[in-house]
């Protein structure tokens, strides 16, 4: 509840900045960045909480302190204003403080002259670099690492959103894809590229003429080669997300699949209630005796959203019309039967929610099984 701007984004240059040099950094150098950044950003707010305490109650007859602000300071001068020390600090002297040793010089210099007010954003930028794995791209040349622009990127999406009819298919292109650009990851250091080629260009001649790959029609070929690493990346969002709606699709098909079942065996504990009535005489043939129970009319799949155990009440009584057993559906409405009662419902249940047996012939039976 601090009013200090702590949230303040970081800007187009400064983003640049930090990526220009952390481009190289290694895992194990990017975590150590984050957990210093919490450290300091923990530092910052208990020491401007301080600050605001000491202004609201100042000591009598005098006037609150006035001290330099997180909005106004950067890392370095922040902490030298906010420590015991009296001495100027070092570079080193401030980051040590929060476990940052194994860094450049550049680096360092980047960290302390960082505005304090940006901690969280830059902390935020660091969490996605480990999130999209871009550490496996340290030893490439920072020259392959340009951003798309929008309009590549809304060309991919538009390319990728095209055979989304087919989620299986090209959920395989995109996994075709991503290897082809792991292979090609290991020429990008070894090679001499034209400038402004496109990374089309480049991957075409990885294959034969005859043998052009379909993934390569996932590549707009305007994306130039210095785009390499936004273009991996990009292409990895995409798989991981159709990765989920195929998880999605297939939990989704089995929920359906286990509601079908549910209902064949509620509807084979309900026949085993029909029993067989035959007359006295049981010399005389058995009567054909009418039996007024409509077979149970296949339900559509495309009916069942949701799994047997979330049937309302409301649900039940519309499938108890469905199978023919409407004179049941006021009763099972009173008692507020919903989908879960029903699934998990024994024989005694039924026969207390007015489930009784009635009289069908032989060949009937045989009809219905």
């Amino acid at each position: 509840n601090l009013q200090i701007p702590l949230k303040t984004p970081l800007s187009h240059s400064q983003k640049q900045e930090i990526e220009v040099e952390f481009h190289s950094a290694n895992l194990t150098t990017i975590n150590e960045v984050i957990q210093g950044l919490r450290m300091a950003n923990e530092f910052t707010v208990q020491s401007e909480g301080k600050c605001l305490l000491a202004e609201m109650t100042p000591t009598e007859g005098q006037a609150a302190p006035q001290q330099e602000t997180s909005n106004q300071a950067t890392l370095m001068s922040f902490v030298q204003n906010h420590s015991n020390q009296s001495s100027p600090m070092t570079e080193i002297m401030v980051l040590s403080r929060f476990g940052l040793y194994g860094l450049s010089s550049s680096q360092q210099r980047v960290l302390s002259e960082l505005p304090v007010c940006c901690l969280l954003s830059t902390l935020q930028l660091f969490n996605e670099w480990v999130e999209d794995e871009r550490f496996e791209f340290c030893e490439l040349p920072f020259a392959f690492k340009s951003h798309m622009n929008e309009q590549d990127l809304s060309m991919l999406q538009r390319l990728v959103g095209k055979g989304r009819g087919d989620l299986e298919q090209m959920y395989e292109h995109l996994v075709q894809l991503n290897s082809a650009l792991i292979f090609f990851q290991g020429k990008l250091a070894k090679e001499s590229f034209v400038e402004n080629q496109t990374i089309t260009n480049f991957m075409q001649h990885l294959f034969s003429p005859e043998k052009q790959p379909q993934f390569l029609n996932l590549i707009p070929v305007s994306i130039k080669i210095q785009c390499y690493v936004s273009f991996a990346l990009a292409v990895r969002r995409m798989q991981k997300t159709l990765a989920n709606e195929l998880e999605n699709k297939k939990d989704k098909q089995s929920k359906i699949e286990q509601w079908n079942d549910s209902v064949i065996d509620l509807w084979k504990r309900l026949e085993a209630h029909i029993t067989i009535k035959r007359p006295e005489d049981t010399t005389a043939p058995i009567p054909i005796q009418a039996v007024n129970i409509a077979p149970a009319p296949p339900i559509p799949v495309t009916e069942i959203e949701i799994s047997g155990s979330e049937y309302s009440a409301d649900d039940v009584a519309s499938f108890l019309q469905r199978i023919g057993m409407k004179e049941h559906v006021q009763k099972f409405l009173s008692e507020e039967i919903t989908g879960e009662d029903l699934v998990t419902a024994d024989d005694d249940l039924l026969k207390e929610l007015g489930v009784q047996p009635v009289s069908i012939t032989e060949k009937q039976t045989a009809q219905r099984v």
